[in-house]
């Protein structure tokens, strides 16, 4: 089974910022090799083939934390969730 591990470019994304995530294989084998993050939700795209996401934050995520995971999944099976990352966007600098 394949087992992975979760990156986040910033953990405390500011408003209009994309946030890059990154799903690595630890140990298997690559064959055939896909990756799904943990919430799907519309607005995060998903490249199963390279084990990216992305997704930019927006007003409706101002204030609000999110944990994401991702799986990988191979010919033997679908591995482990990741470790959980958790993004709490925020409004970004106050401007006097």
């Amino acid at each position: 089974m394949p087992r992975v591990s979760l990156t986040v470019s910033n953990p405390v994304p500011q408003l209009n910022e994309t946030v890059l995530f990154r799903c690595t294989l630890l140990s298997g084998n690559d064959t055939d090799l896909s990756f799904t993050f943990q919430p799907s939700f519309g607005r995060l795209i998903v490249n199963e083939t390279d084990g990216t996401a992305t997704f930019v934050v927006d007003e409706s995520d101002i204030g609000s934390s999110q944990s994401f995971t991702c799986t990988a999944t191979n010919r033997v099976g679908e591995g482990p969730p990741s470790n959980s990352i958790v993004v709490v966007a925020s409004a970004g600098p106050e401007i006097p």
